[in-house]
């Protein structure tokens, strides 16, 4: 099982915490419902803030357009001319009264729309002229005689609701950054009123008007004259912002419970993840602890035979790959076994067939010395096979089983996932495979090989088995691996850590992550001399 990094350990550790944590679930759930609605609500002020600005344009382009053309009628005191030209804008589905004052603030002229005031007589606020009488005096005597402090006291006025206030706050962290477009100067002595308040001390957001100075020029320079007023209902505009609010509020709606379904439909499924993780991580260390981590060493008449092995485990799931070596009566055998699939149920199969392949080396109650003390390897492979049906859930599994005598000839049945190489012996030397004829044994995954050759002193056989990766034309890769141990100062013959052969291994098969793979090396020691 290869070791993971202290920080890989401690990151995994962490994030574990972290999605067990049901505070942690909350300020995250919270956030992101948070953001959803800041983003959702945004949007609709936006679109707010542009329904209204429609109205806003009219009014500084109607107040614009008059505040030039109504001067000479105004001083000449011809009323056709101005009825003329305001009955046009008072035909605007918005715009609804116009009215003129001269110099000293006295009202020369006004009009207003016969429907509206009809319809404004039945909302019980009295005539529109009376009701709103005083704001009308005071905003026009305020564009006469103090237009900055008037423009003052409406940019401060509390009678804004929260679309004026995010537009001027908008309009204000824009100026930080970027110099606004400067305004025609008659324009920008236009003044748009759209904060006012009834007689109750409460918003009024039924009503705006456009409020332009007029001004005479003449060769000795310019003169005001009056000012004139053009206002708007703002019926159909606030019926479109309630629809709009609507319709944000059902987004909100919508998007936060469906944050919410998924944030606790995904914390479900990890904590669900998570607890099968540690079943597989027990599962995993229960593998691990069963099978042999230490070198297995056979003395033999001129040296030794020295197996070590190890399983790198798969990154996530539990695939099950179990090995084992058994020295008996002068020679070694070498177990690799991989159940079809993955999980719980591959681990119980790995763990049974490793116990079979012990239980077959144990000495049998009544053997005779007449008796087999040990199985072949095509009985071994029937008895193997059979052994998966012992348990539930059974699985097929891929084989690896290897008999070396003291003399270093082997013989092994082996699936195409295993690949067998001889480490220091030169190509002609290499093991013989011959594919097997017959059925394949019930519970044992096909098609199966037999391998032949002989270990000579001083090489090393390499047994490689990558899960369910076909690797049978897989010639050149003894030579790759030679030269890769060659490069970490490490002759192929030395094996001692085939860590780094697995490691080897994982870099060249990225594929096999989610799979286990087995290296066992068997090598072949001479006696030292005395």
């Amino acid at each position: 099982m290869r070791r993971r990094s202290r920080f890989a350990e401690w990151r995994n550790r962490l994030a574990d915490r972290l999605a067990q944590s049901s505070h942690v679930f909350l300020l995250g759930l919270v956030i992101a419902c948070g953001v959803e609605v800041l983003v959702d609500w945004n949007q609709t002020l936006f679109e707010v803030n542009v329904l209204r600005d429609q109205v806003r344009q009219k009014g500084l382009n109607y107040a614009g357009i008059l505040e030039k053309a109504v001067v000479d009628p105004l001083l000449g005191g011809d009323r056709v001319t101005l009825d003329r030209l305001t009955s046009g804008l008072i035909d605007d589905e918005d715009a609804i009264y116009v009215r003129i004052v001269d110099h000293s603030g006295q009202v020369v002229y006004d009009s207003l729309d016969r429907t509206f005031e009809q319809a404004y007589l039945r909302r019980g606020k009295g005539a529109f002229r009376v009701h709103y009488g005083h704001w009308l005096d005071r905003d026009l005597h305020g564009v006469l005689f103090d237009p900055d402090g008037f423009k003052k006291r409406l940019a401060s006025s509390r009678y804004r609701d929260v679309p004026q206030m995010y537009n001027d706050a908008m309009v204000r962290l824009l100026a930080r950054f970027t110099t606004p477009t400067p305004l025609p100067p008659l324009r920008a002595q236009i003044v748009y009123q759209d904060r006012l308040r009834d007689e109750n001390h409460r918003r009024d957001d039924s009503v705006t008007w456009a409020i332009a100075p007029l001004t005479k020029e003449s060769p000795l320079g310019s003169r005001q004259v009056g000012a004139v007023l053009v206002a708007f209902d703002m019926t159909r505009i606030n019926g479109a912002v309630r629809t709009k609010y609507l319709k944000g509020l059902g987004m909100i709606v919508f998007f936060v419970a469906l944050i919410v379904v998924q944030n606790i439909s995904g914390r479900r499924d990890k904590l669900r993840l998570l607890d099968v993780g540690r079943r597989y991580a027990a599962a995993k260390q229960a593998i691990h602890e069963a099978m042999r981590t230490e070198p297995l060493e056979l003395l033999i008449e001129h040296g030794k035979l020295v197996t070590h092995g190890l399983i790198d485990q798969a990154k996530e799931s539990v695939d099950g790959m179990v090995w084992d070596a058994i020295a008996r009566e002068g020679r070694v055998d070498v177990l690799v076994a991989d159940p079809d699939g993955d999980g719980i149920d591959a681990a119980a199969i790995g763990l049974h067939i490793l116990r079979v392949f012990r239980g077959l080396r144990q000495p049998k109650p009544g053997a005779t010395a007449s008796s087999p003390a040990l199985p072949g390897l095509d009985d071994e492979v029937i008895a193997l096979g059979a052994a998966t049906h012992d348990i539930p859930l059974t699985r097929p599994i891929g084989l690896l089983l290897l008999q070396i005598e003291s003399s270093g000839e082997f013989e092994a049945i082996v699936g195409d996932a295993t690949l067998l190489q001889l480490l220091g012996q030169p190509a002609s030397a290499q093991p013989t495979r011959e594919p097997l004829t017959g059925p394949t044994p019930d519970g044992v995954i096909g098609p199966l090989s037999r391998v032949r050759g002989a270990l000579a002193i001083g090489a090393t056989l390499l047994c490689t088995t990558l899960g369910k990766d076909r690797r049978t034309d897989s010639s050149g890769e003894g030579d790759a691996l030679a030269t890769f141990l060659s490069r970490h100062h490490r002759p192929a013959r030395d094996l001692a850590h085939p860590e780094d052969v697995a490691a080897w291994l994982r870099s060249k098969y990225p594929g096999q992550v989610e799979n286990d793979l087995a290296v066992v090396a068997i090598s072949r020691t001479a006696k030292p001399s005395d």
